[in-house]
């Protein structure tokens, strides 16, 4: 989704963050006539091309990745 507004974008951003509990960037696409920006979350995150990060969005409580248990063979191996 893209906004015109940056600081609807922003906000927009904000509540993402929260929602999620990871970062998010907020990137402009200046290669169009009307600046257009929209918000990506940091995981998995690929700048897609022509555009550059304008901001980035830190939520108050990160969410920690919790690592899974090493798997254990029963076999005795």
């Amino acid at each position: 989704m893209y906004f015109a507004d940056l600081k609807e974008i922003t906000e927009a951003a904000i509540r993402a963050a929260e929602r999620e509990g990871i970062p998010f960037y907020i990137l402009c696409n200046p290669s169009r006539k009307v600046r257009k920006y929209t918000a990506l979350p940091s995981r998995g995150f690929g700048l897609p091309a022509g555009f550059y990060i304008e901001e980035m969005i830190r939520p108050e409580e990160e969410r920690i990745e919790l690592e899974r248990p090493e798997k254990t063979s029963t076999n005795g191996f």
